[in-house]
């Protein structure tokens, strides 16, 4: 494409040049080739440093292109053409395209040294970085520069090698480093919850703030049987006739009947999940059928294939039944999970494991967990109604001491046994565990706490020790806890629960609902009682 048709294009679309038509709603149908980059003020803008909104789109071009005239309010500047690409970073502007734009290091950078004249309209004083660094942006700047070993000329791109000693002492991530009152975003309070989300998560401004947007994005996803059943019938040479979902909770999974064999079963995780979690599902799976462990077979032996952006796995369909109620239930549960945590340490199934993972960026060990539940929480900061506004802190106080088990005896985890339906169906051989989408090595004990919560009665929440000695009994033929483990047991309880918490707090109040599922961790005396009943069935 001509390189002015690209600019009339932007032209069209963002006829006032503003910080939110930059945002992927705003421009999803343009047209960007990778020499055009947002640069200058419009892309610290975009980078949360400032909470002016430029008057015009500025715009980066190699020096010795084409500049057009302009009807529209952009402003073209001209860059070494040497020097152009250096601390380019790229962003989603939707429907699989990207917009170039300098990362806030280069572009901060560039203001200053240029003497841009925005410096004396956002400051009082004749020092700007004082109020638009935040200390994980100068740490990226210390220690991430641009490339070094080009000349500054006035009006290219520069050198960063004499800038970094301005930079303000870097501190923990996170970390504001103001003086001047600076406002950071057109919505204060959703800012201040993504700066203290940022501390909390160790991340850096930019990811805090796409892990709290983009919850639902990366969580959900849907896609269309007929396309699956297509895709199948092209990879794997099968003749599917039906493509049916299988779960209401997991919209991705379908039964895939056939003419030509049995049933497989196919998920279609969503594409933030990337193809290498899948591969280590399969891994895991190849893994366990050479142990001999009951779980879902890999219905080839190159199971994962890519659809439509997602990666997708094939199992074989297990023919079974629910597992039954009661403490035959909790036997047969323990008998799974005690044998899983005994097999072998192998390089093939060595991922960190045993989250839910809903979030794929919030796959691994427990400890993820409790960060997704900070996510939920965050999320939805803003929405929390004044009168709930001091339980929702107790909440997140609760999941930000919450005891992540790190240091406790590891073993291969199933990571979701427990569910509703069950991750394990009753087949004519036995128990089978399925879904294993959560799995990997991490502490043992996260699999069983969860399943030991899941013993008691409700109305009342009360233990149930037929419950506990079925799950003791057949667990321990296979693993004996630890002391450490058993005087843990009560707070790592806790690890999954106050996932599930956050997880429908969030889904209310997006909903415009009140959030009443407070029994995931309530009473606490419940949680203290099993734990009190599961070790003592042990030390029996």
């Amino acid at each position: 494409m001509h390189r002015k048709e690209v600019l009339a294009d932007l032209s069209r679309l963002v006829p006032r040049a503003t910080v939110g038509a930059l945002a992927p709603s705003g421009v999803g149908a343009l047209r960007i080739e990778k020499f055009v980059k947002l640069c200058l003020e419009t892309a610290v803008a975009r980078h949360d440093l400032i909470d002016i909104i430029p008057a015009g789109i500025d715009l980066a071009v190699p020096r010795g292109d084409h500049r057009p005239a302009l009807k529209a309010p952009v402003r073209l500047h001209i860059f070494d053409r040497a020097t152009h690409d250096i601390g380019r970073d790229l962003i989603d502007v939707g429907a699989r395209r990207q917009l170039g734009i300098y990362s806030a290091e280069r572009s901060l950078i560039d203001l200053v040294r240029l003497r841009i004249s925005w410096v004396k309209r956002l400051t009082k004083s004749e020092r700007p970085w004082k109020n638009t660094f935040t200390a994980a942006t100068g740490r990226r700047a210390v220690e991430h520069p641009p490339q070094s070993g080009f000349r500054w000329r006035r009006g290219f791109a520069l050198s960063v090698v004499n800038v970094t000693g301005h930079l303000p002492t870097p501190r923990r991530w996170g970390t504001r480093v103001s003086r001047g009152g600076l406002s950071m975003t057109k919505d204060a309070s959703f800012k201040k919850v993504v700066r203290r989300h940022a501390e909390e998560t160790g991340q850096r401004y930019t990811e805090a703030r796409s892990d709290l947007e983009g919850l639902g994005a990366r969580m959900h996803h849907e896609p269309y049987a007929e396309r699956l059943r297509a895709h199948l019938r092209d990879r794997y040479g099968i003749d599917p006739v039906s493509a049916t979902k299988l779960s209401v909770h997991k919209t991705y999974v379908f039964r895939i009947d056939r003419n030509d064999g049995s049933p497989w079963v196919a998920r279609a995780f969503p594409p933030a999940r990337p193809r290498a979690g899948v591969e280590g599902d399969a891994a895991i799976l190849g893994f366990l059928e050479r142990q001999d462990y009951p779980a879902e077979r890999l219905a080839v032996d190159d199971a994962v294939s890519d659809f439509d952006g997602s990666a997708v796995l094939v199992t074989r369909f297990v023919e079974g039944v629910q597992l039954p109620d009661g403490a035959a239930k909790f036997a047969m549960m323990g008998e799974l999970l005690g044998r899983l945590h005994a097999l072998p340490n192998d390089d093939s199934v060595s991922r960190p494991g045993g989250a839910s993972g809903e979030d794929p960026s919030r796959e691994g060990t427990p400890r993820q967990d409790l960060l997704a539940a900070l996510s939920f929480l965050d999320a939805v900061d803003t929405k929390v109604a004044a009168d709930e506004r001091e339980r929702f802190e107790q909440l997140r106080d609760q999941v930000r001491s919450a005891d992540d088990g790190q240091g406790l005896p590891e073993g291969l985890l199933h990571g979701n046994l427990l569910h509703a339906p069950d991750h394990a169906v009753l087949s004519e051989q036995g128990p089978v565990a399925i879904n294993w989408k959560a799995s990997g090595r991490g502490p043992r004990l996260a699999d069983f706490a969860y399943l030991m919560w899941g013993t008691g009665s409700w109305n009342p929440r009360r233990p149930n020790q037929e419950r506990i000695d079925a799950a003791v009994n057949t667990y321990r033929r296979h693993v004996e806890p630890t002391d450490d483990e058993l005087d843990r047991l009560e707070a790592v309880m806790y690890i999954r629960t106050l996932y599930l918490v956050c997880f429908g707090y969030r889904r209310a109040l997006t909903n415009g609902r009140t959030f009443n599922e407070w029994g995931f961790i309530k009473p606490p005396e419940y949680f203290s009682s099993t734990a009190a009943a599961t070790r003592a069935a042990f030390r029996r």
